[in-house]
């Protein structure tokens, strides 16, 4: 009996050691296969992205636009990288794979297909004066990082029979032949493309004679109190009358300006102009002119501009300056400094397009401004829009600045504007953009009618 226990005793014993023997097998198998799975894994990304930026290697690059029926275009961008070392290249390609996430829409691809060369693929067809424009500011976001002497740009427009390897191929083609004078310069691909870009030639060519010969003209429409239609001032805006004497709107030649590194020079062009007209303004007039955010890298901007007006006999505190929130969104830190320093000197600021961005309202408060402008579209379209507005003038009111709205057109539209807490209108309803300013100093002008009798 006895021993019939005990080999029971052992029987059990050991059928419990293998099972527990079969657990750390089955353990060890598991553990083994998610370790294979993840090795596995690591490697297939590995050969399909940089290790170092996380981008799209060459390979994956390809493969996306294949999938992709072929994108319809492509940017290449290379920079000469001998004189950097081994440690800060790999800090640099971080750095320029930060500034391309910004250029890259949802649909496109943005990769690191060389040590020192990065692609764009787009997945929509744009026209070529586009895609100059995406190249061109490829160029500008990489320029801070690297050497500009040594940035090269290709971009090519597929064809119907072009493979994924033949458009990017296309794009460093045109990339290489660009780079033989050590300029920063852009290359193209293909007659669309090289349209394209002689068009923009003239174009900057154009803009620039304009400039030097002071056909950049400003044009005044007036700033007005919403409750008695007072007069506070004008925002001067650009218009560039060609050779032909035909009259261009900002949209048809602001971007290029920037592009070309052209828009400080037509900056101070404008302001010249208009500091003629102001000098016979009442002195409670301000006036006000945009800042482009590609002049905040201008060290030189607040002297020039103070000392553009001190000749003029124009006291520094009338000139209002604009900043649109999108300029607060590309580099919080360096608008914060530029702000201060223009308001330290005695100017005015004022956020141009509020409500348009994302910016959060506790970084706003860091800020100083004169007036928050509002496009008057969020009171035009519906009831939602009119909620929006009102969440827009809680957001003024916590910051203690007046809101002006601007495009009111119709007299129900400026009584809307100061029920919902606005305090200034802009718009047609006021005025036009006009090259004379005369009329509004008599009693009884255009905008003081309005604000009276509609």
């Amino acid at each position: 009996m006895a021993v019939a226990v005990l080999a029971f005793a052992f029987a059990a014993s050991a059928v419990a050691a293998l099972s527990l023997l079969s657990l750390v097998r089955l353990r060890i198998t598991f553990t083994e296969t998610r370790r294979v799975e993840a090795a596995s894994a690591a490697a297939s990304r590995t050969e399909l992205f940089c290790a170092i930026t996380g981008l799209a290697n060459r390979r994956r690059a390809l493969a996306w636009i294949a999938a992709n029926d072929g994108a319809p275009a492509a940017i290449v961008i290379s920079f000469d990288g001998h004189r950097f070392a081994a440690a800060e290249q790999a800090l640099l390609a971080t750095s320029i794979a930060e500034r391309l996430a910004t250029l890259t829409g949802g649909r496109d691809l943005a990769a690191r297909i060389g040590a020192t060369e990065y692609l764009l693929a787009l997945a929509d067809e744009p026209d070529p004066r586009s895609l100059l424009s995406r190249a061109q500011a490829m160029l500008r976001a990489l320029a801070p990082l690297v050497d500009v002497a040594g940035l090269r740009v290709g971009a090519a427009l597929a064809a119907t029979q072009d493979t994924p390897e033949m458009l990017v191929a296309n794009a460093e083609r045109a990339m290489a032949a660009e780079g033989l004078d050590g300029q920063a310069s852009i290359g193209v691909h293909g007659p669309e493309l090289e349209r394209a870009m002689c068009n923009r030639a003239g174009a900057t060519k154009g803009l620039a004679a304009a400039i030097a010969d002071g056909r950049i003209e400003p044009f005044f429409q007036p700033l007005v109190e919403l409750g008695s239609g007072k007069v506070l001032g004008f925002e001067v805006l650009a218009r560039w009358r060609d050779e032909e004497g035909h009259l261009r709107l900002p949209s048809e030649f602001v971007p290029l300006a920037e592009e070309a590194g052209l828009v400080g020079e037509m900056y101070f062009a404008l302001l010249r102009r208009a500091t003629a007209e102001v000098r016979g303004w009442p002195v409670e007039w301000s006036f006000t002119l945009n800042l482009s955010p590609l002049q905040f890298a201008d060290e030189w901007l607040i002297e020039r501009t103070a000392r553009t007006l001190l000749k003029a006999g124009v006291e520094l505190g009338r000139l209002e300056l604009e900043v649109s929130e999108g300029a607060l969104e590309r580099d919080f830190d360096g608008a914060r400094r530029m702000i201060g320093a223009l308001r330290r000197r005695g100017f005015r600021i004022a956020l141009d397009k509020f409500g348009n961005g994302r910016t959060p309202l506790c970084e706003l408060a860091q800020l100083e401004f004169d007036r928050l402008k509002v496009d008057g579209s969020v009171l035009r379209d519906g009831a939602d829009r009119g909620a929006t507005f009102g969440v827009i003038a809680a957001a003024a009111h916590y910051l203690g600045v007046p809101v002006v709205v601007q495009g009111i057109e119709t007299r129900d539209g400026a009584d809307l504007a100061q029920l919902r807490g606005a305090s200034i209108g802009q718009g047609f309803l006021f005025g036009r953009p006009d090259p004379q300013t005369e009329y509004f100093r008599l009693e009884g002008s255009l905008a003081r009618r309005a604000g009276k009798s509609g």
